[in-house]
């Protein structure tokens, strides 16, 4: 049995998806576009190279113990109205205060992230921190092992005040720290946005939940 095509239905339909994926493209053209311009309108990372970058190693730290920090406690009213969500230190190492196990830390700088790859895609965090003298807290859903272990180390040493903590759900952390959730592409290009720069008066941590005291 032969199949009668009618073809101006066939050539309509080749017309319109060629129309489609024309305009597929154009606007993943201008996505790249946009964020050509945004890269580019960031600010200078000058004095990145001289950020003193270089942590203490393990064996140092390990055999001086841990005596913890001299942190100024959060008050159980406080506490009791800060935002409490699931998702603890992601090692024993950031903790801070002897008596309770927590991690303590005052108005710290909050980045939220998916993954952290590696210790560079937080060079300019890391930078941030360090010209503003604030401590920093990390929120992801990965942290590979080294950035981690080097991060816990210099925290427990009390040469960086930060905070890691593992959790799936990312976006409960970013509306308590009134930010986004941070681009991996942007930090890997040194381009720390104002809308991933994440804040709160407080944020404690222990095992299993965190704190975070809205600002």
């Amino acid at each position: 049995m032969m199949v009668v095509m009618d073809w101006p239905i066939v050539v309509t339909l080749g017309v319109c998806a060629l129309a489609a994926v024309i305009l597929a493209f154009i606007a993943d053209n201008n996505d790249a576009q946009r964020r050509k311009d945004i890269l580019a309108s960031a600010p200078d990372r000058h004095g990145l190279e001289g950020l003193d970058m270089t942590y203490l190693q393990e064996e140092e730290i390990r055999t001086r113990g841990f005596t913890g920090d001299d942190v100024e406690d959060i008050s159980s009213e406080k506490l009791s109205q800060a935002v409490q969500l699931s998702g603890g230190w992601a090692s024993q190492d950031f903790i801070n205060t002897a008596h309770t196990k927590q991690a303590i830390h005052h108005a710290p700088f909050v980045l939220v992230i998916d993954q952290v790859s590696s210790l560079r895609l937080l060079h300019p965090v890391l930078e941030h921190i360090h010209t503003h003298q604030v401590p920093l807290v990390v929120v992801a859903r990965e942290i590979d092992h080294e950035t981690l272990t080097t991060l816990g180390l210099n925290a427990l040493s009390g040469r960086l005040r930060c905070l890691c903590v593992q959790t799936l759900e990312l976006q409960p952390f970013a509306e308590a720290a009134g930010c986004e959730i941070a681009s991996h592409h942007d930090l890997m290009a040194g381009y720390l946005a104002p809308s991933i720069k994440g804040s709160c008066q407080f944020w404690v941590c222990d095992a299993q939940h965190s704190w975070v005291g809205r600002n």
